[in-house]
């Protein structure tokens, strides 16, 4: 194993997924990824005046295994992040991510497989399905992608919360 620094690393995807794994990186995503849904404010340097919003998938773990297997199979961006006391963080902590297309395609062959994040992972995939593209963007265009950002939003709040449809380990 090459030596654990906290330079990012891309890879290619170099091999499809077998079923076993496909259920196995769900697991990992349910447990400690993340789907989200940025909203990035205009900066009066670029030459847009909109919003950007940006989907992407993480998988964030302790062991680099968590990391790799996806990487493999999807392609993205793998990094470590060392202890840091600053931080409170006292193991190297390993992550996965990808955004828009790939983690379109990622999404497309895990959601059969999660259980907790389905929902999340319908209403990203249903994002990007309507992620038009005009220049410049319409307010109309703008308002949806807000309305799926705020949405997701909301989906993760009430799952901290324990909503009706979040596991009970404990009665």
């Amino acid at each position: 194993m090459a030596k654990i620094s906290e330079k990012a690393y891309y890879a290619a995807p170099t091999r499809p997924a077998t079923e076993l794994e496909l259920a196995y990186l769900a697991g990992a995503m349910d447990s400690d990824g993340s789907i989200v849904i940025t909203r990035y404010e205009p900066k009066t340097t670029l030459p847009y005046t909109h919003p950007r919003h940006r989907l992407w998938l993480a998988i964030v773990g302790t062991n680099r295994k968590v990391v790799d297997l996806p990487l493999e199979v999807f392609g993205g961006l793998g990094y470590a992040q060392l202890p840091n006391s600053k931080h409170n963080r006292l193991h190297t902590l390993f992550r996965w991510q990808v955004d828009d297309r790939k983690a379109v395609t990622a999404l497309e062959q895990l959601r059969p497989y999660l259980r907790l994040k389905e929902d999340q992972a319908w209403l990203a995939l249903e994002f990007r399905a309507n992620y038009l593209m005009h220049n410049p963007l319409r307010p109309e265009d703008v308002a949806l992608r807000d309305g799926f950002y705020l949405a997701l939003k909301q989906m993760k709040l009430e799952a901290m919360e324990g909503g009706e449809d979040t596991p009970r380990l404990l009665e």
